[in-house]
């Protein structure tokens, strides 16, 4: 999982926009049957769930 997080580093905007959500800078990326979502900030990547793909979930981020 650290491999995938760390792509980030490289590449923050290289997930899928988070359709809960709808903003741009709230993304995630799949590992697995994991969801990784981060939100990305200035020059900061901040993650913010890790979550089995199969479950719905309900995200309150803000």
């Amino acid at each position: 999982m650290t491999e995938a997080t760390d792509r980030l580093i490289e590449f923050p905007a290289s997930g899928w926009e988070i359709p809960e959500i709808g903003k741009d800078n709230y993304r995630e990326i799949i590992y697995g049957s994991y969801r990784i979502m981060y939100k990305t900030e200035d020059l900061k990547i901040y993650i913010l769930a890790v979550a089995h793909a199969a479950r719905n979930w309900q995200f309150d981020f803000e």
